[in-house]
């Protein structure tokens, strides 16, 4: 009688213990250091420097999150070539990355340079100057766009063109619109129909889709009788148009849009992924960011869902991560969706340059991937640093083992992460304030062992975690 008892209430037990997983911890780095300052906003990393705003004013930040160029201008953008334009009380001039400015008083709107030419206007036309600030080609042209390839697209009498580093017009202005060269080919319109030239301006694919993108990995996106298909560089269609939308290809695949539903094809016009997700992204370092009622998530390019649709949004992965937004908090995953840094943050951007920045409240971080130390030995004044609590084990009784652990100085909270095998995956169990020092995991079966690790966060986002410690249940036998 009394062993019925007793199996009845360890089953009950049991069933009424519901424990939702639904993190994994990351064994990645990332070093998180607090910027001096409260900015309003900042935009991402060019050259080693992010731009930042203040009060309606903006300046400049280098990777150790110090304030290199105060913030005292209206106007800024990013670095380009070591040197960015900015504009104060209505005047533009450059700066270098020590803030030293270069004024040009005689143009009225200045643009960054590339391949060693800048955009300049003076009065109502557009010319280009060098970096000593010479005007190497007149400013005579309505509109004047970046060099790219040697090649700039610029904007007379209503029509378009072509010029070259020398100022020549390689390619008369007689185009209604007209692209960037890609591959040697760039998109131009006449009478409301788009083809190609190429760079000795012959047009090689006639003026007849109603939509074309520039060429990508020998590929363009045309447009007939309202759908999209795919021309290679000899105007040949190897993919129908017959896609409500479509997108470039990337790492061998492309989405695709039909009836309301995106999935992914590959060169040959395959759909080797269905189209069945309500939004899908392109590939980047072997996953792709699909949308399905109302969350996104990755797939592979077997169209597994390696990471569940479970985020409220998701960018693609960069340097090895991803910035994911889940119940109004961003924070960075990696490929295998475990989290490196916990959605915490009220806005963050990717890493690029190894750099990334993220905001709570008005109080900014400048993320740095770590590879080769840990976060904790980071000593610099500015940095957020958590020491790894050291955690034990007990066993309660043969459903409950016992964690303990020191309190951590600066910590938020504590997760706390379970796994069947030393090496495996570490799921989340719970989370704690960091009130509390101890957690019961009531969930343990007789004769399994089980690996516990206690992950100490901070309001920046930062982790340490514990050793790992393990506790093997009993079998107790009843007679």
């Amino acid at each position: 009688m009394c062993k019925k008892i007793w199996a009845v209430i360890l089953v009950l037990v049991l069933a009424m213990i519901a424990v939702p997983v639904t993190e994994t911890v990351a064994a990645e780095k990332v070093s998180v250091r607090m910027v001096e300052g409260d900015y309003d906003t900042a935009w991402g990393f060019s050259e080693g420097m992010a731009v930042v705003e203040k009060n309606e004013k903006c300046g400049y930040i280098n990777q150790s999150g110090e304030e290199v160029v105060p913030c005292q201008y209206d106007w800024c953008v990013s670095f380009s070539e070591g040197l960015a334009v900015v504009e104060k009380d209505g005047t533009y001039r450059y700066i270098d990355q020590s803030g030293e400015e270069f004024f040009l008083y005689q143009y009225r709107w200045l643009d960054n340079f590339r391949e060693g030419l800048a955009v300049v206007m003076k009065g109502d036309e557009h010319g280009y100057i060098n970096r000593r600030g010479e005007e190497v080609i007149p400013c005579q042209y309505d509109w004047a766009g970046p060099f790219f390839g040697g090649i700039a697209p610029v904007y007379k009498n209503r029509k378009y063109g072509y010029i070259n580093l020398s100022g020549e017009e390689v390619i008369p202005c007689q185009y209604d619109e007209a692209g960037w060269f890609s591959e040697g080919l760039a998109v131009i319109e006449k009478n409301g129909k788009y083809g190609y030239i190429n760079l000795s301006g012959e047009e090689v694919i006639p003026c007849q889709y109603d939509y074309a993108n520039s060429f990508s990995k020998g590929l363009a996106i045309v447009k007939i009788n309202g759908k999209k298909g795919y021309i290679n560089q000899g105007g040949e269609a190897l993919i129908p148009c017959q896609y409500d939308d479509a997108e470039e290809f990337s790492e061998g695949l492309a989405a695709v849009e039909k009836n309301g539903k995106y999935g992914y094809i590959n060169l040959s016009g395959e759909e080797v992924i269905p189209c069945q997700y309500d939004g899908a992204w392109e590939f980047s370092e072997g996953l792709a960011v699909v949308w399905k009622n109302n969350k996104c998530g990755y797939i592979n390019q077997s169209g597994e869902a390696v990471i569940p649709c479970q985020y409220d949004n998701a960018g693609s992965f960069s340097e090895g991560l991803a910035c994911v937004k889940k119940d109004d908090k961003y924070g960075y995953i990696n490929r295998s969706g475990e989290g490196v840094i916990l959605c915490q943050y009220d806005y963050a951007n990717s890493f690029s340059e190894g750099l990334a920045v993220a905001c709570n409240g008005n109080q900014w971080y400048v993320l740095t991937i770590n590879t080769n130390e840990s976060v904790n030995e980071n000593t610099n004044d500015n940095t957020v640093s958590l020491q790894a609590p050291t955690v034990k084990t007990s066993l309660v009784n043969i459903t409950q083992t016992k964690l303990t652990w020191n309190k951590v100085s600066n910590a938020s909270g504590y997760d706390i992460c379970r796994a069947t095998s030393q090496n495996g995956t570490y799921k989340k169990l719970a989370t704690v304030s960091s009130a509390k020092t101890s957690y019961i995991d009531a969930t343990c079966k007789q004769g399994d062992t089980y690996y516990y690790k206690v992950v100490a966060y901070d309001a920046s986002g930062i982790q340490a975690t514990s050793d790992i410690q393990s506790k093997k249940i009993p079998v107790v036998q009843m007679d």
